[in-house]
């Protein structure tokens, strides 16, 4: 009953999954992006299906954002949090932090790499292209590039889902 109450963004599947975000995740995302001249990083919970990955919110997580500048973020911890509803168990999926510079690429740097395998959670997300792209990466390391619905379009539309298109 919880799914029939909250709005989905669907992004493009994989071959394997397809990528689910709820629309408030993206607006929270989106506007903490254009609002920050420093790169944040945070903590997507959600369920992970043989099907799907659905992420239903987002956390910031307890990294210290005066140590952030426009081309690092200072590593913080995500909150392990674990909620069971009708029967799906929502937990910490991905840790998520931004590209801010507006000439950086949506990939992960040496160092994102570093931080993604230094932990246990099964995806990595990185949101770029001044918030209009994000990056998710698996543990099998698929890799896709999304395109994102503008801000704005996120709260005048009153919409169930939304499909963008794979950018890379």
């Amino acid at each position: 009953m919880i799914f029939l109450m909250l709005l989905f963004v669907i992004i493009q599947p994989p071959a394997s999954k397809q990528v689910v975000w709820d629309w408030f995740v993206l607006g929270q995302l989106r506007a903490t992006y254009e609002h920050r001249n420093a790169e944040f990083e945070g903590c997507l919970y959600g369920i992970d299906r043989p099907d799907s990955v659905i992420f239903l919110f987002f956390i910031p997580s307890n990294a210290d954002p005066r140590k952030a500048t426009s081309t690092t973020t200072a590593a913080g911890d995500c909150i392990r949090l674990e909620l069971v509803s009708q029967g799906y168990r929502i937990y910490l999926l991905a840790r998520v932090h931004s590209h801010i510079k507006t000439e950086s690429l949506c990939l992960p740097s040496s160092r994102d790499q570093m931080v993604f395998n230094g932990n246990e959670l099964p995806y990595n997300v990185i949101l770029c292209d001044r918030g209009r792209a994000v990056f998710f990466q698996d543990r099998k390391n698929w890799q896709k590039v999304y395109a994102l619905p503008p801000l704005d379009s996120l709260y005048k539309k009153r919409f169930w889902c939304y499909v963008t298109k794979v950018v890379r």
